[in-house]
């Protein structure tokens, strides 16, 4: 079986919404939620080093949990854009190498 990863880019609004806060809700409640997702394998939260930016990889052990995950991203819209988070795209990928 091959992993399938879910790549987002987010756009982040640190003018109306406190960077801090938002970054505790990341590390508090979104990453330790999606990693108890089915097929979870890893993830990995980035930030442009400007801060406008979020990228983000999230790696799943089949295209099913894959896919999955990228109805619950676009299914948590409001929730994102609360805490000043805005998508700008998900895309789904095979993953062919890692180190």
């Amino acid at each position: 079986m091959t992993d399938h990863a879910v790549l987002t880019v987010w756009t982040l609004d640190n003018h109306n919404f406190d960077p801090v806060v938002r970054d505790k809700l990341l590390t508090e409640e979104v990453v330790p939620r999606v990693s108890t997702l089915p097929g979870f394998v890893e993830g990995r939260w980035n930030r442009s080093s400007d801060g406008v930016r979020a990228y983000n990889t999230v790696v799943f052990d089949d295209q099913a949990a894959a896919e999955g995950f990228v109805g619950y991203v676009r299914g948590d819209m409001l929730a994102a854009s609360a805490a000043g988070v805005h998508l700008h795209s998900v895309e789904l990928f095979d993953v062919i190498g890692s180190a």
